[in-house]
């Protein structure tokens, strides 16, 4: 029987030419069970794929993710080096306005007395003054300091030499450098270099990794920072000119443990060493023989100049910087895919004998269903003042709130619990600074008040000529 223009030979109820799609009529499905197997199979070699796309989209994020971790690393390290000269500028104001001849032991007391130096200078051992005393005039200078409040002061040499002294006169606070006092720095390599570098750079400067003496169990992990202290109104064009009007320095004993205790470098999530290019490039921070082996071989080094010194910075990533990234593992996204697979072989079976572009309709919406569903975090744009400017699916279904009702309202006053407006603000105030804000974790507010956990990561939306235009923030929601 032929019917509906069918071929002669084909069964009855067969569609007519051109029912289907031209994709159908090139690959036509025998059977409901064999179509079904296709899609699995097909899934199986998409789940792998994804696996590996997973592989390498991890890879990649790891690699992103730990050098934004270096580079911030190096620059709380380098911030926090910088802090030290302002402390050494401020000793020797007080210096200047004394007076090369009129300054004494009681003045400089007193004012060290005015500054927290722990507070102010975290890591700092002191402040002090280190005074240039020819050699034949040392037994003099030693009886003018002990008039000056220091009856047993004497001038100490770490090792023999006949050039100039470079005496440490002062040093606050007393209590823990009280083994520095009458020290000539001038007897040892590295803090005479340092010194001299001081005085014809006319700049702050660092010495080489060294042991200090009133740090003598923190072998080769201590530093003077040397500030030069010159006549007022004397030549300094050139190197000679300032070495002619410096007649000493203020300067600052460091030790780079007590320096960077209070400094958070991720530990233990990475391994952090130190090197002095210029010096041996042994490590005078971390572990000495250095770390072990870099988990997923994640390793950075940053070069920084520190005070006249180059200093690298080796960062290393440890087991639980991998494992803070919460990252899907490979055969989990392939287990969801192939799970998927079954599922949709399932429906094509159960539906194959319905129209077949029915089925692919569905098919195509059950998977740009779960794109959506699966795409949690959510998305919101804003203005540098913080008015809500783009609002994404994700935040809609986070916040509970339509993107018709977010967009032009402050972002503080819709998702942000009282008492955060203010770190909101903040975080706001130093990307429009240009400053880099690391990923953190925060309270956020639902429209019915609920407030959850979140994860954010906050960044510039930069206009055509760098200035920053907005603000992306990506909130993941870490309930669980």
């Amino acid at each position: 029987m032929h019917r509906n223009g069918t071929g002669a030979g084909e069964p009855e109820g067969t569609p007519a030419r051109g029912q289907w799609p031209a994709f159908d009529r090139a690959v036509k499905c025998p059977a409901p069970c064999v179509a079904a197997l296709s899609v699995l199979v097909f899934g199986l070699l998409a789940a792998l794929g994804a696996a590996q796309w997973a592989e390498v989209w991890n890879a990649r994020t790891k690699g992103e993710r730990f050098e934004a971790a270096a580079s911030r690393v190096a620059s709380l390290i380098e911030r926090r080096m910088a802090l030290y000269e302002y402390g050494t500028r401020g000793a020797r104001g007080a210096v200047i306005v004394a007076g090369e001849d009129a300054i004494t032991r009681e003045s400089f007391g007193r004012y060290s007395r005015t500054r927290d130096v722990d507070t102010e200078f975290p890591g700092a051992r002191g402040f002090g003054l280190i005074r240039r005393v020819p050699a034949a005039s040392q037994e003099a200078f030693s009886e003018a300091a002990r008039r000056d409040g220091a009856p047993d002061f004497r001038i100490r040499q770490l090792r023999p030499h006949d050039g100039e002294r470079y005496v440490i006169q002062y040093i606050e606070p007393m209590s823990r450098n009280r083994e520095a006092v009458g020290l000539d720095v001038a007897s040892e390599e590295d803090r005479r270099a340092g010194a001299l570098q001081a005085m014809e750079s006319g700049r702050a400067t660092l010495t080489a990794p060294i042991t200090l003496v009133q740090a003598s169990g923190m072998k080769e992990r201590g530093f003077l920072l040397f500030l030069p202290v010159t006549r007022p109104g004397a030549p300094a064009g050139t190197a000679e000119e300032r070495r002619s009007a410096t007649w000493g320095w203020t300067y600052a004993p460091l030790v780079i443990d007590e320096v960077l205790a209070g400094v958070d470098l991720d530990s233990p999530a990475l391994d952090v060493g130190i090197r002095d290019m210029e010096a041996t490039a042994t490590r005078f921070y971390g572990d000495r023989e250095g770390a072990g082996t870099p988990t997923d071989g994640l390793t950075a080094t940053r070069r920084l100049s520190i005070h006249g010194r180059t200093w690298l910075v080796d960062v290393a990533a440890r087991p639980a910087f991998v494992a803070g990234l919460n990252l899907v593992r490979p055969a989990t996204v392939a287990a969801i895919v192939g799970t998927g697979t079954l599922l949709l072989a399932g429906l094509v079976y159960l539906r194959l004998a319905g129209r077949r572009r029915e089925v692919l309709a569905a098919v195509e919406k059950g998977r740009l269903a779960a794109i959506v569903e699966n795409a949690d975090d959510a998305i919101v744009g804003k203005s540098p003042d913080g008015v809500v400017t783009d609002w994404n699916p994700g935040a809609e279904r986070l916040f509970g709130r339509p993107a018709a009702e977010a967009i032009g309202r402050k972002a503080e006053d819709l998702i942000v619990p009282g008492h955060l407006r203010e770190q909101e603000r903040d975080v706001l105030l130093r990307i429009r600074r240009g400053e880099a804000v690391p990923t953190f974790t925060t309270l956020r507010m639902r429209k019915d008040g609920t407030v959850f956990p979140v994860q954010v990561t906050a960044s510039p939306i930069r206009a055509p000529d760098g200035t920053v235009a907005g603000v992306a923030a990506v909130m993941r929601d870490v309930s669980e």
